[in-house]
C-alpha cells in the first residue's frame, strides 16, 4: 500500500488496527520527503512501514526515516510497469514496499498454517542489519531477506 498523507485519523488507525488482530498484515511505503515526518498509514503501530535503500544499501535520499519504520527494501531505480504496457525506472518507498509485501505473500503460501504474528516475526527478525546495531530510524530492522525469513518458518514448524 502507498497511499498516504500526514495526519494520523482516529478511525483509519483503529481500522487498521481491527485488520491486524483478525490476521492480517497491512504493508505500506515510509513516504518520500526524506525526513522524519510521520506518514500514515505506514505510521500506525499495526501496519508495517517500509523505507527504500540504494543499490549499496544506503537509505534512499528520498525515504522517510522515523521511529515507526520497520524495514527497508531495494526503491532506487526500480523497474516496474506503468500506463499502456511499458515499464520505467522509478524511484520510491512505493517502489520498496511490493518487496516486502511479495516476499511476506510468498512466505504465507509456502507455510500457510503460519499465524500473521509469525509471518511478520520472520520477516523482521531475519532482516540484514544495515544501521546501528538493532532497530533504528532509517532503516528499520534492516533489509528484508526472504530466505533467511523462510529458513526462519522452516524451523518454528508451522509450515
Amino acid at each position: 500500500m502507498s497511499p498516504g498523507g500526514n495526519d494520523s485519523v482516529a478511525s483509519e488507525s483503529i481500522a487498521f488496527a481491527s485488520l491486524r488482530s483478525k490476521g492480517i498484515l497491512i504493508i505500506a511505503a515510509a513516504g518520500n520527503n526524506g525526513d522524519t515526518e510521520y506518514n500514515y498509514p505506514a505510521s500506525y503501530s499495526s501496519v508495517i512501514s517500509v523505507g527504500a535503500v540504494d543499490s549499496k544499501n544506503q537509505k534512499a535520499s528520498f525515504s522517510q526515516w522515523n521511529s515507526m519504520v520497520d524495514i527497508a527494501a531495494p526503491g532506487v531505480n526500480i523497474l516496474s510497469t506503468v500506463p499502456y504496457g511499458r515499464y520505467a525506472y522509478m524511484s520510491g518507498t512505493s517502489m520498496a514496499t511490493p518487496h516486502v509485501s511479495g516476499a511476506t505473500f510468498l512466505l504465507w503460501n509456502k507455510y500457510p498454517r503460519c499465524t500473521a504474528d509469525q509471518v511478520q516475526a520472520a520477516i523482521l527478525s531475519t532482516a540484514l542489519d544495515l544501521g546501528p546495531q538493532g532497530k533504528d530510524n532509517y532503516f528499520g530492522v534492516g533489509l528484508v531477506q526472504y530466505w533467511a525469513a523462510a529458513s526462519y518458518l522452516m524451523a518454528a514448524k508451522c509450515g
